[in-house]
C-alpha cells in the first residue's frame, strides 16, 4: 500500500427525528447513503471507511498507526479483540480508547448494548477494530450502524461480506441479523462503564475453552464411531467446533504469557492450528455427511490423536513452568 486517503469529514445536520430511538447525548446525526468505501492506511489493515461517524479495521499496530487515524480525523477507538489495547499511547495522541471484546461465535447482549452506547456517547469519528479487521471488528461495525445509522439486516450482513467477514463465522452474522435497535430509554438505562480495557482471559481460562471444544469434537467423532442416530446424537457442527477451537488456539498463542515463552512451546500452538485445518477441510472434502465412512471417521480420529498428542506433549514439558 503506497499512500494514505484522506477523508474530510463533514458533520451532517439531519434531525433526531430521522434518527433510530439512541440516547444520542450531544453526538451528531450521521447520514446511512453513503456506500463503505474501502481504504489504504499503511500499517493498518483492511481499513474501511463506514461513514462519516464510523470506521472499522485492523488493530492499528502502536504509535504509528494511532496517528495515521488521528490524522485521518479519528477520535475514538473501540476495540473488540482480545489483546489489551494500547491505551497510554492513544492518550499520548488525544485518542480515546474503549474495550468491548467480543468472540467469534458471536455478541452477546451485554457487549451489543456497549456497542450501541458507545456510538451514541462518543464524539467521533469512531474507529472499531479487532486483530486483522475482517471478522469481529466489522460485525462490530454492523451492529453499530444498526443502531445508529439506520442500517438494515441487509445492509449490515452486505458490509460483512464487503469486509472480509467469513461466513464459518456464523455467530457473528446471527448476531447482526438478530439485533434489535435498544431504545433511548433502555441505553441510558445502563450504568455500566465503558472501560479502556478490559481484562482478558488468563491462559489457564482460554485453555479450559480448548478442552470443552476438544471434548466436543470427540463426542461428534464417537457419535460417528458408534452410528448413533441424530435424534441421539451430540448436536453439535464439527466444523463450526473446529473454527471456534482454532480461533482460540489463535487467540492463546497472542497472549503476553504465551509470547514470552520458547519458540518450542509457540511452536505447539501452530502445529495444532495446522491440525485443525486438516479437520476442516476433510469436513470440506467430506461433504454434506463427514464421518460416514469408516475412511472418513479413521481420517478424523488421525487427526484428533496428533492435535491431541501435541496438547499432552506440550503440558508434560512447559506445563508449571
Amino acid at each position: 500500500m503506497s499512500r494514505i486517503i484522506v477523508i474530510g469529514f463533514v458533520l451532517t445536520t439531519l434531525s433526531a427525528a430521522s434518527l433510530p430511538t439512541a440516547a444520542w447525548q450531544g453526538n451528531p446525526p450521521d447520514s446511512n447513503g453513503a456506500d463503505p468505501e474501502a481504504l489504504e492506511v499503511p500499517g493498518v489493515e483492511n481499513v474501511w471507511r463506514v461513514s462519516e461517524r464510523l470506521w472499522s479495521g485492523g488493530d492499528p499496530g502502536g504509535e504509528s498507526g494511532l496517528a495515521k487515524l488521528k490524522n485521518l480525523g479519528v477520535r475514538a477507538i473501540v476495540s473488540v479483540d482480545g489483546a489489551a489495547p494500547d491505551v497510554e499511547t492513544a492518550r499520548k495522541l488525544g485518542l480515546r480508547y474503549v474495550h468491548i471484546p467480543i468472540g467469534y461465535d458471536g455478541i452477546d447482549a451485554s457487549a451489543r448494548l456497549k456497542l450501541a452506547r458507545a456510538f451514541a456517547e462518543i464524539p467521533g469519528p469512531i474507529y472499531v477494530h479487532c486483530h486483522h479487521g475482517k471478522h469481529r471488528g466489522p460485525a462490530a461495525a454492523a451492529i453499530m450502524a444498526r443502531a445508529g445509522l439506520g442500517w438494515s439486516k441487509e445492509q449490515a450482513g452486505l458490509y460483512m461480506k464487503k469486509a472480509g467477514t467469513s461466513p464459518d463465522y456464523a455467530g457473528l452474522y446471527d448476531s447482526v441479523r438478530a439485533f434489535r435497535v435498544p431504545s433511548a430509554e433502555e441505553l441510558q438505562a445502563d450504568k455500566s462503564a465503558l472501560p479502556e480495557v478490559v481484562e482478558v482471559p488468563a491462559l489457564v481460562e482460554l485453555m479450559v475453552s480448548i478442552d470443552d471444544r476438544f471434548d466436543r469434537l470427540k463426542a461428534w467423532l464417537k457419535n460417528a464411531e458408534d452410528g448413533r442416530t441424530s435424534q441421539n446424537a451430540v448436536k453439535i457442527d464439527p466444523r463450526q467446533e473446529a473454527i471456534l477451537l482454532r480461533e482460540l488456539t489463535r487467540e492463546s498463542a497472542r497472549l503476553p504469557e504465551c509470547r514470552e515463552r520458547p519458540k518450542a512451546f509457540l511452536a505447539g500452538f501452530e502445529g495444532l492450528e495446522s491440525d485443525l485445518s486438516a479437520w476442516i477441510a476433510a469436513i470440506d472434502q467430506a461433504g454434506e455427511k463427514p464421518g460416514a465412512s469408516k475412511a472418513g471417521r479413521d481420517r478424523f480420529a488421525g487427526i484428533l490423536k496428533q492435535a491431541t498428542g501435541r496438547c499432552t506433549a506440550c503440558h508434560r514439558e512447559f506445563r508449571d513452568r
